[in-house]
């Protein structure tokens, strides 16, 4: 019995000694003869094959075939079953995902809260020594004030701009760059003009700073 892989295919052939004058031959040679053919990655033999072979026959194509598609069979279902369960693999993904939102975010501002869930999420996984990370950071964060953040962040942003990270406008066509169109938003952000996801709306709604044209209490 003799096996040739053609492709995802395996030939199966059996092969016969045809002595020398046995056909009129000068020489001896060998015959092969197909027998069947099946799937490369197959792990057993079908009902209808095994009955045209021998005992021999059959463990030598257990032996030659099957028996290495089993192991390939069970080395990928190990492998699957360790992607399913590991934490690893899905914290690099997500670290790799959150560099790009984090390039991405220099042209698209993203809300704070999409951040926070994403920390929060972290938080809950288990490191290297049995616990999570470590509640005071969380606990430090929970406490800082937003608006302090916010004043800081603009703070930063105009010393940031007069230490000329944007450099000088163009005499024609400030109008259209990315510094006038992120100040723009700001602007909407604060004042109120946005709607009501801005900053002034959400202060007038909670009461901290009063509308407008509203009568004293």
């Amino acid at each position: 019995m003799h096996i040739k892989k053609r492709g995802l295919r395996a030939m199966l052939y059996r092969s016969a000694w045809i002595k020398k004058g046995a056909e009129g031959n000068t020489h001896g040679f060998a015959r092969q003869s197909f027998v069947a053919s099946l799937p490369v990655n197959s792990i057993a033999i079908p009902g209808k094959l095994a009955a045209l072979l021998s005992a021999e026959e059959a463990e030598y194509v257990d032996k030659n075939l099957l028996m290495p598609a089993r192991l390939a069979a069970e080395a990928c279902r190990v492998q699957a079953e360790h992607e399913r369960r590991d934490p690893v693999r899905r914290l690099d993904e997500a670290a790799k995902l959150v560099r790009e939102a984090a390039a991405l975010s220099a042209d698209a501002v993203v809300p704070q809260g999409r951040i926070k869930a994403i920390a929060d999420a972290l938080a809950t996984v288990r490191s290297l020594g049995g616990s999570t990370l470590s509640s005071a950071p969380r606990q430090e964060a929970q406490k800082a004030d937003p608006l302090v953040e916010a004043l800081k962040a603009i703070r930063a942003a105009a010393q940031a701009v007069r230490d000329g990270h944007y450099g000088h406008a163009p005499i024609d066509g400030a109008r259209r760059s990315k510094p006038y169109e992120l100040w723009m938003e700001i602007s909407r952000d604060i004042d109120g003009t946005s709607g009501p996801d801005g900053l002034l709306r959400a202060l007038q709604g909670c009461g901290w700073v009063k509308v407008r044209g509203a009568v004293a209490r």
